[in-house]
């Protein structure tokens, strides 16, 4: 988080904002990777050991 003078700048505002939005991003595709690892893993693995 921004604090004292940086929080005064437009071009650090910007950066932090871009920063978040990228983390949430990267968030969002290890989501989906884990979704897709999981639906594509063999029926052999998901049913666990027998």
């Amino acid at each position: 988080m921004l604090d004292g003078p940086a929080l005064e700048n437009e071009e650090m505002r910007r950066g932090t904002q871009d920063l978040q939005s990228s983390e949430a991003k990267i968030d969002q595709a290890r989501e989906h990777a884990h979704d897709v690892a999981r639906a594509t893993e063999p029926a052999a693995e998901r049913s666990g050991p027998s």
